[in-house]
């Protein structure tokens, strides 16, 4: 399935959650500032559970449908935050913040490419979640000053039933920005339009 969420940027945006899409669904779920709103388009895996803006600057949260025996459920998480640099220097300055939140923080792989002609940041992190050693992959685009990261988390026991997974998650995702709002929605809506693609 296809799911498409729109995310307000700038300081300010308030969110609204309306729960989880139903399995088999994609969701779309349009946020408005007068400033931006970014489109972020990909497919998630189907059966996983999605819950659109359950926060601010958190657009997509999908977890797999079974816990495996790690006790760690996959999941992939979107989000969005305005950049004022480049590329290179915002994950610079995000990974250097991450080091601080995380754990035994370590970068393991690391990477600049071209995705579907876009460029593209590419990480493989390692970290501690309690005594559990998790590993995350993270792909990050920045779009007309908008940075949009995907992230696939999964216990390092677990990775190799989901690292090819997130990598084709990270093949179909699709950024997109436009200015001022969109007609008939307020800002602060968040209405979901649901449809099979």
């Amino acid at each position: 399935r296809r799911a498409t969420a729109r995310s307000r940027t700038g300081t300010g945006a308030r969110r609204s959650s309306t729960g989880a899409a139903k399995p088999g669904l994609g969701g779309r779920r349009p946020a408005h500032t007068a400033a931006m709103t970014v489109t972020v388009t990909l497919a998630v895996p189907h059966r996983w559970t999605t819950r659109s803006d359950p926060a601010r600057g958190l657009v997509l949260l999908a977890r797999a449908p079974t816990t495996p025996a790690s006790g760690l459920a996959p999941e992939l998480v979107v989000r969005t935050t305005p950049v004022a640099g480049d590329l290179t220097g915002w994950r610079a300055a995000a990974l250097a913040a991450l080091a601080t939140q995380l754990d035994a923080l370590e970068v393991e792989d690391g990477d600049q490419f071209e995705l579907d002609g876009r460029p593209v940041a590419y990480h493989r992190l390692g970290h501690r979640y309690g005594a559990l050693e998790v590993v995350a992959e993270q792909w990050a685009w920045l779009v007309d000053g908008v940075g949009v990261t995907l992230t696939g988390s999964v216990a390092r026991c677990d990775y190799a039933d989901y690292g090819d997974l997130f990598e084709e998650v990270a093949a179909t995702l699709v950024p997109s920005v436009s200015a001022g709002s969109g007609p008939g929605l307020a800002p602060g809506s968040v209405p979901l339009v649901a449809g099979r693609s």
